[in-house]
């Protein structure tokens, strides 16, 4: 049986610190420690590199309502085709924020089944 191909989309990722990054942290290194394949779509952090490549950020700008979370903004469709052509199993939302409804169109756009936490 060959591993599942997930996406996970959180508003809330590393490198702010605080329980969903913590949580999608220990899910996505669970996940992998299994054979699946994850990728993590979330908002750019300012001066923040990724070392891993299945991580994918969107542009992102603070607000005076966010304080130190990032909200990522529009366009996200540059990475939608990518996002079709790694053809998903389960998409996996964290928030229901921007970042996890741009996770539940793109679900409901290429028909993979979704789950939310």
């Amino acid at each position: 049986m060959r591993g599942l191909k997930v996406a996970v989309f959180s508003d809330s990722a590393s490198p702010v610190a605080n329980g969903v990054s913590v949580s999608i942290d220990t899910l996505i290194a669970a996940l992998r420690r299994r054979g699946h394949s994850v990728h993590l779509y979330t908002s750019r952090f300012p001066g923040h590199v990724d070392s891993d490549p299945n991580v994918h950020r969107f542009p992102s700008i603070r607000s005076p309502w966010t304080g130190d979370y990032p909200l990522a903004v529009p366009p996200f469709y540059p990475w939608f085709a990518e996002f079709k052509r790694q053809g998903f199993d389960v998409v996996h939302t964290h928030t229901p924020f921007t970042v996890g409804f741009v996770g539940l169109r793109w679900a409901e756009s290429t028909e993979t089944p979704i789950v939310a936490t």
